[in-house]
């Protein structure tokens, strides 16, 4: 029974360093991290830094929150939005860089069309419809 106790005390002492201000201190590295190197990072640094995301949510539940001060608790909410405003930001970057890509591939594309013909796409289109009607009436 001592040692059932015992170890009910550990697992509680553990859950409680687990959740503890260094948890806040090591996240606030985290995010400060992603702040000064974020534009940087590839997607598996990325992926890293999302696992630490999600390990300090996960240490995190109503009976720590009880124990935080009402500034403390102000502050893993600032750190939570600062670390999803970077993502959001990376995503949307990388987003756009893809537009970019298949904006400039369609230019490219348009531009090779509109080389066949004085008067670009249309035109040809125009074209290739009035042969094919011509052709389909000669029938």
């Amino acid at each position: 029974m001592k040692i059932k106790n015992f170890a009910l005390v550990i697992v509680a002492a553990a859950m409680m360093l687990a959740c503890s201000p260094n948890s806040v201190k090591s996240f606030t590295k985290v995010v400060d991290d992603a702040e000064q190197n974020g534009a940087k990072y590839t997607e598996e640094e990325w992926e890293t830094a999302d696992a630490k995301y999600e390990d300090f949510m996960a240490k995190f539940n109503d009976s720590m929150l009880s124990q935080m001060t009402p500034e403390e608790q102000r502050e893993v909410g600032r750190l939570i939005a600062r670390y999803q405003k970077m993502r959001l930001s990376s995503y949307l970057n990388s987003v756009g860089k893809e537009i970019d890509k298949y904006k400039n591939m369609t230019s490219g594309y348009m531009e090779e069309m509109g080389s066949d013909s004085v008067n670009g796409p249309e035109q040809m289109l125009d074209g290739f419809l009035d042969e094919l009607l011509d052709g389909l009436l000669e029938e």
